[in-house]
C-alpha cells in the first residue's frame, strides 16, 4: 500500500431504530435522520449488519471491509498475524427508555452456537445522564441459577438485578455473560467486540417498532449467563496521569481492547507503529490529526479509525477522546501502568478487564 494512501478513516453513520430510542444522536450530533427513535449510531464497523462506509478522503465511498481486504495488515497492524476480521465496533447509544434486561456470550458460545467469529465484550463511556439514571449492572449478591429461573417465572426478576447510579465521565465494563441494561435517560459512547449477539431476558412487556412483541432468548441467556461472577458495585475509577500536554486515564485493558481517555490541553502524539490501529472518539471539543501527508479535522462526536500503518502523528487542539485499541493481552496494560509508578494492587483496583 503506498504511505501516501493511508489517513485516518471517518465513516458515515449506520443510523438504527429502536423503540427506546430518541432524537438526541440527531440534535446534539447533526445525524441526519428524521425518526424519533433512532437509539444507536454505529460509527466505526465491519459488521455485516451495519458495515461502515468512508466519508472524507480519496476512499471516500468505499466500504471498510473493501478496505480491509485489500489492505487488512496495513489497516490491522502486524501484531494481529493471519486474523483480518476487524475486532471492534464503536457506537454512540442514546436511551430515552430502558433497554430490555440481557446478556452477551462469549467467543466460545458465539463460534459453536451461532457460527460467529465473537461474543460480545463492552464498555460504556456515559456522556450524559438524568439525574436518576441508572443501569441494571449485575445480578443481586447471592443469585443462583434457580432462583433467577424462579424469579422469572413468578415475574419478579427485578428482584434479582443489581441496579446503579450512573452519572456524566462514568466507565462501565461489560464482560460476556453479566446481565445489564441500559436505563431511561442516557447518552454513552460503547466500546465493543464486533458482534450484535444479545440475548433478551426480560423487555419490560413492550412491543417493538414494529408493534409486535420483541423476542427474548431465555434458554440461550441461562447458558450464557455468569452466575458465579463477584457482582459489580461500582464504576470503573480507571488511573490518571499527566503527561505532556495531556490527562490520560486507563479504563480497560482486557484482552479484546483497551480503552484510554485522553484530555488534550494542546496536543499529544500517539504512535499506531505498524503494529496496531487506534480508534478515536471525540467526546468533548473539536481539533485535527496531524500526520506526515497530512491533517484531518475532527469536532464532538466524531469517531475516527487510524490506520497501524500511519506510524506517528498528533492529536491537537482542546478536547477530550476515547482511544481504543486491541492490545497484546493483559499484561502489556499492567507492564505499561507499572512504568508509570502504580502499584498491582493500584492496578487491578482501578483497571477493569485484567483477570
Amino acid at each position: 500500500m503506498v504511505e501516501s494512501t493511508l489517513y485516518p478513516l471517518k465513516f458515515e453513520p449506520v443510523l438504527i431504530e429502536m423503540v427506546w430510542g430518541g432524537t438526541l444522536l440527531r440534535q446534539k450530533y447533526g445525524r441526519c435522520v428524521e425518526s424519533d427513535k433512532i437509539g444507536e449510531s454505529w460509527d466505526i464497523s465491519c459488521h455485516q449488519k451495519g458495515e461502515s462506509i468512508v466519508a472524507n478522503g480519496a476512499l471516500r465511498g468505499i466500504s471498510l471491509k473493501c478496505i480491509l481486504e485489500k489492505y487488512p495488515q496495513e489497516i490491522l497492524g502486524a501484531s494481529f498475524g493471519g486474523s483480518y476480521e476487524f475486532p471492534l465496533l464503536i457506537k454512540l447509544i442514546h436511551a430515552k427508555d430502558a433497554l430490555s434486561v440481557q446478556v452477551h456470550p462469549t467467543d466460545l458460545y458465539a463460534q459453536s452456537h451461532e457460527g460467529e467469529p465473537f461474543g460480545k465484550t463492552e464498555m460504556w463511556y456515559i456522556l450524559e445522564a438524568g439525574d436518576d439514571a441508572e443501569l441494571i449492572y449485575g445480578l443481586t449478591k447471592g443469585t443462583d441459577k434457580a432462583t433467577f429461573c424462579e424469579c422469572l417465572e413468578q415475574n419478579k426478576l427485578d428482584e434479582c438485578l443489581n441496579r446503579l447510579k450512573v452519572k456524566a465521565g462514568d466507565a462501565i465494563y461489560i464482560p460476556a455473560g453479566l446481565v445489564h441494561a441500559i436505563g431511561k435517560d442516557i447518552l454513552l459512547c460503547e466500546i465493543q467486540q464486533s458482534s450484535d449477539l444479545t440475548y433478551r431476558v426480560f423487555d419490560w412487556n413492550r412491543t417493538g417498532i414494529d408493534c409486535n412483541p420483541r423476542k427474548l432468548h431465555i434458554e440461550k441467556a441461562l447458558d450464557v449467563i455468569n452466575f458465579n461472577t463477584t457482582h459489580p458495585v461500582s464504576p470503573t475509577p480507571g488511573l490518571s496521569f499527566e503527561e505532556p500536554g495531556c490527562v490520560r486515564t486507563f479504563f480497560v485493558g482486557c484482552k479484546y481492547f483497551a480503552i484510554e481517555k485522553i484530555d488534550i490541553r494542546a496536543g499529544v502524539k500517539e504512535n499506531t507503529d505498524g503494529e496496531r490501529f487506534h480508534t478515536l472518539t471525540v467526546i468533548r471539543g473539536l481539533g485535527e490529526i496531524i500526520f506526515k501527508a497530512g491533517s484531518i479535522n475532527f469536532k464532538t462526536g466524531d469517531s475516527l479509525l487510524v490506520p497501524a500503518a500511519l506510524g506517528e502523528y498528533e492529536i491537537r487542539g482542546e478536547c477530550c477522546v476515547l482511544k481504543a485499541y486491541v492490545p497484546k493481552g493483559v499484561k502489556e496494560t499492567i507492564s505499561f501502568l507499572l512504568g508509570k509508578g502504580f502499584t498491582i494492587q493500584q492496578i487491578m483496583d482501578s483497571v477493569a478487564g485484567l483477570d
